[in-house]
């Protein structure tokens, strides 16, 4: 019997141990599919917006209008996009959105326009690191996490501010030009030309790059990630701080643009940047998504913005159409992988990191 057993115990130790199920990454039909039915809803919105506003939405102005538009929801939607891949949501980023517009605009005066980008993006990206922590150290749910982050920066924010917004009296700044200046005859600003440079840029790190698979395997099966060594806390606190940022870069631009930030600007743009990574295929539970749709998410929200103001509707119709498009994303979603899986993976991620 003790022989038998030996036996057996040798056997199991010498065996290899069983595969680790495998890390989902996004399915090529499915994330075609997606990117399909985004483009035809864009179009449809444009041929429609066309109509209604008696064909003013294609010309080059209201075009350009519609990209500078996407542009300011667009650079957060980057952040957020990966940071939903990777598992995990921030409702913080309205906020720093904010704080990246003050803290450049207090630090330009006193120390100059490339210094001041640079610090307001090391706080911002101190803020994420707070985020992460809380979120992966402590086990607290991303989306109460950055809940609980966002009522704390806008508490702070009124209580520096005052209520009162920052501005620059006229001119702006020559140097301010870089991100707010037109590009020749083209219709739109230079912060369109940064935002689609850098998804370029984040496109390439997750999909060409080792920290791009971690991040898919991460939101799509940590405890698989972690089987095959994956660092999967430090991917995600990592996510954070380029999600934070990026918003506080968006703040910076729109103040370059604007020559002033009021303090309740990034009210919904949390949400509108999530609208924009699920409308682009952006899975809620992780692990599925892509650059390229959330810049499609991004630019469908702008177009959406210029056409019903080109069209004399009324700004309501905006959260009205968002919402139906948000929704039939959400099912869309779930008649892909299943209810079932849809809802237990949503679940899961918040036990997962």
């Amino acid at each position: 019997m003790s022989a038998d057993l030996a036996d057996a115990t040798t056997a199991q130790d010498s065996a290899s141990p069983p595969p680790l199920p495998s890390v989902p990454r996004p399915l090529t039909s499915y994330v075609s599919g997606r990117m399909i039915a985004v483009i035809a809803v864009i179009v449809a919105v444009l041929a429609v917006l066309t109509g209604t506003s008696g064909g003013k939405l294609l010309s080059a102005t209201n075009l350009g209008g519609a990209l500078d538009a996407s542009s300011e929801v667009g650079f957060i939607a980057i952040g957020v996009t990966m940071l939903m891949i990777g598992g995990e949501f921030d409702l913080s980023v309205g906020q720093v959105f904010v704080v990246g517009g003050l803290a450049f605009a207090g630090l330009d005066k006193h120390i100059g326009f490339l210094p001041a980008i640079i610090v307001t993006l090391l706080l911002a990206g101190a803020i994420g690191l707070i985020n992460g922590i809380i979120t992966v150290v402590f086990g607290i749910p991303s989306f109460i996490t950055t809940l609980g982050t966002y009522y704390a920066i806008a508490g702070f924010i009124l209580l520096i501010t005052g209520a009162s917004p920052v501005s620059y009296l006229p001119p702006l700044p020559h140097v301010f030009s870089v991100f707010s200046a037109h590009v020749g005859g083209l219709g739109f600003r230079w912060e369109v030309v940064w935002w689609i440079g850098l998804a370029a840029l984040a496109a390439w790190i997750l999909h060409r790059t080792s920290f791009g698979n971690h991040v898919f395997a991460a939101g799509g099966n940590p405890e698989a990630a972690r089987g095959t060594g994956v660092r999967v806390g430090f991917t995600k606190i990592v996510l954070f701080v380029a999600c934070s940022a990026l918003s506080a870069f968006s703040g910076i631009v729109l103040f370059c643009h604007l020559g002033s930030m009021e303090v309740t600007a990034g009210s919904g743009l949390q949400l509108q940047a999530i609208a924009a990574a699920v409308i682009g295929g952006t899975a809620l539970f992780g692990g599925v998504g892509t650059i390229f749709g959330g810049v499609l998410g991004s630019f469908f929200l702008g177009v959406l913005t210029v056409g019903l103001v080109l069209s004399g509707a009324s700004t309501q119709y905006y959260e009205l159409f968002v919402g139906i498009v948000l929704i039939g994303a959400v099912i869309a979603q779930v008649k892909t992988v299943g209810a079932s899986r849809f809802v237990h993976a949503v679940f899961r991620r918040n036990s997962g990191r």
